[in-house]
Formats: structure tokens, C-alpha cells, sequence
């Protein structure tokens, strides 16, 4: 019998302790130059998934990248879930202080995963994306306020 090994993703309090975070405002989603006729619907379509749509859903939840990061740390998504980042990743357990912010980079790595595909043709895989999210959030964890255990 083989065993597929799968690296284990921790996002604890060791990366980011603290009270308050830096502000992060972003609107997360992929333009809809179709909507806003800027290309034709052929143009329009998802990098990863031939003939389906890039909507806003997809790209975050639907996709089989995005998907998979999901289902790797176990967060339960539903439809314009990342319209309301704050709902995500309850089950992870973060320190209410980071949650959010933890979400919102997870959607950012999402994103800039999809545009390396379209841009570089480059694809990365769930593990990437987590991997890069952890780097990310190691680097902002001094920006958070340590608080006394």
C-alpha cells in the first residue's frame, strides 16, 4: 500500500500574535471586462477550467486550485463567502485578531496564483499558495501586538 504524503499547514499564534492588525481594505475579484464590454465572453473564460466563466465565485471557490486550499485546511465555503472574508476560516481556530487577515491573504495568494497563470503561465499548485501565505504572514507577524499567554 502506498501512502501519499501531504505537508501539514500550520497557521498558528507562533506566526502572528497580537491585538490589532494593519488595516486591510482590498476588494478581491476578477474585473469582469466581459460585463464592462471590454473583451468578448471567449476571453472571459477561467486559466485552469475551459468554457466555464471567470466569475468572482469561481476563481475563489469553485476553481480546482482554490478548491483544493479549501478543502486542505478543512473551511467549509459557500457562495459570495469571500465577499465577507470575516465568515472565513472559523474552523482554523486563528486568534480572532488575525483571522481576518489571514483570510484576506489567502484570497490575495488565490488571485495572484490565478494572474500568474494568465500572465506567466505559471501554475501553482495548493501547497504553493500555502506555502506562500505562511511566508507572507511570518512577515507581517511583526506587526502585530504581542500579547502576554
Amino acid at each position: 500500500m502506498i501512502l501519499e504524503h501531504r505537508p501539514t499547514f500550520q497557521i498558528s499564534e507562533e506566526i502572528l500574535i497580537g491585538s490589532h492588525s494593519p488595516s486591510l481594505v482590498a476588494s478581491f475579484g476578477p474585473s469582469h471586462m466581459l460585463y464592462r464590454n471590454i473583451c468578448k465572453a471567449e476571453e472571459s473564460y477561467c486559466e485552469s477550467c475551459p468554457g466555464i466563466l471567470e466569475t468572482a465565485d469561481h476563481l475563489f471557490l469553485r476553481c480546482p486550485c482554490a478548491r483544493a486550499v479549501w478543502d486542505h485546511l478543512g473551511i467549509a465555503v459557500s457562495d459570495d463567502v469571500h465577499r465577507h472574508p470575516w465568515l472565513l476560516g472559523c474552523e482554523l481556530q486563528l486568534p480572532h485578531t488575525v483571522q481576518t487577515d489571514v483570510m484576506l491573504l489567502l484570497l490575495w495568494h488565490i488571485w495572484k496564483a490565478c494572474n500568474a497563470l494568465i500572465f506567466d503561465k505559471q501554475t501553482s499548485s495548493h501547497t504553493d499558495i500555502l506555502r506562500r501565505l505562511i511566508k507572507d504572514t511570518k512577515m507581517w507577524g511583526c506587526r502585530y501586538k504581542k500579547t502576554p499567554v
